[in-house]
């Protein structure tokens, strides 16, 4: 009896530069998820006194919202970009092993099922300014999420920062006038320092995000730069 071995399918099927790009909406559904959970988490933490005074001491009721918010983001934040860089590796795994490493996952994070198949070495991967075409949507679309969230943590402080003025300058009227009684400006100074520590805290929390997600961020891209390089000469032959 002669057995026939069954090649892979290398035809054409993933020439189409189309078959390969990437989708964001599993992205942005993860990033929503995370958000609304860590959001939640730190709450339950803030009212259970589980925080750590470093960061107890920087939320006050006023500050509350917008603190948590920026906390929430960059919890997810650090999550996704944690999730890039295990894609990352796993692409490298599979241009190794000349397979797939990680299906489910390449899946699960929006991989099309030509570039599955690619990887897998089932398919032909688009050819020349094609294939260099499709790595740059995959950086985009994996790293342009990141990036938005990442503006989002200075914006959410500055809106802090216009909160807290708004707050700190609408005793000042009453505290000007004739007759202002020695409670009434105790109590005006305590409301105009209470909106100061508004503004101030969330700004600074906001930019020391920004500046440590910046870093991280970076070294994210440069691994994904350096997959996409290796796989381009890999599949350019």
């Amino acid at each position: 009896m002669v057995t026939t071995e069954i090649e892979p399918d290398v035809s054409d099927v993933g020439v189409d530069s189309a078959n390969f790009l990437m989708s964001t909406k599993p992205q942005a559904l993860a990033l929503l998820a995370f958000g609304i959970l860590s959001f939640f988490s730190l709450r339950a933490a803030h009212a259970a006194e589980l925080l750590p005074t470093f960061i107890s001491t920087y939320i006050e009721d006023d500050a509350l919202g917008i603190l948590l918010m920026q906390g929430a983001g960059f919890i997810a934040f650090l999550i996704l970009c944690f999730a890039q860089y295990v894609l990352s590796l796993g692409e490298e795994a599979s241009l190794r092993a000349e397979r797939a490493a990680m299906p489910l996952l390449f899946r699960a994070a929006g991989h099309s099922d030509g570039w599955i198949a690619a990887l897998d070495g089932r398919v032909v991967a688009p050819p020349g300014e094609a294939l260099e075409t499709v790595l740059g949507q995959h950086e985009d679309a994996r790293l342009a999420l990141l990036r938005i969230l990442l503006a989002a943590f200075p914006t959410a402080g500055f809106i802090g920062t216009v909160l807290g003025i708004m707050q700190a300058i609408a005793p000042l009227g009453v505290l000007a006038g004739e007759g202002v009684s020695q409670a009434e400006m105790s109590a005006g100074m305590s409301e105009v320092i209470d909106g100061l520590e508004l503004a101030f805290s969330t700004t600074l929390v906001g930019l020391v995000l920004l500046l440590a997600g910046s870093f991280i961020l970076g070294l994210v891209a440069l691994a994904m730069r350096a997959s996409h390089t290796r796989t381009s000469l890999k599949w350019r032959g």
